[in-house]
């Protein structure tokens, strides 16, 4: 049975992006990465370091977090781990992505337009 976010026959949904094999723990280069949970049965995703830092703290290594995670398709603790360069967008320009980013707190605008 195949989950929503994974496709038929175990093939990766994921675009090939740089793994960054210098990263052992969530709190290194500042959490400025994606981490790439894969299991064998096929399942992957991308998480972002700071919701995994909520519930186990940043200083955890990867492979701490690897023996904790347990697959959400197939509910074994076999997942591999790796962590990964976030993914750049094409075609962009810069005053565009920083105004993509902005968010607003309380009806305040962060960060404040230039």
């Amino acid at each position: 049975m195949d989950a929503a976010w994974t496709l038929p026959g175990g093939a990766s949904h994921h675009s090939q992006v740089r793994v960054l094999t210098h990263i052992k723990k969530l709190n290194d280069c500042f959490g400025q990465f994606l981490v790439r949970v894969s299991c064998p049965c096929g399942a992957s995703r991308h998480i972002e370091p700071e919701a995994l830092a909520r519930l186990v703290g940043w200083s955890m290594t990867l492979k701490e977090l690897a023996q904790r995670m347990r697959c959400s398709q197939c509910g074994k603790k076999a997942v591999e781990i790796v962590a990964v360069a976030t993914p750049r967008l094409h075609g962009c320009r810069e005053s565009t992505l920083a105004a993509q980013q902005r968010v607003s707190i309380s009806g305040v605008e962060y960060p404040p337009a230039e």
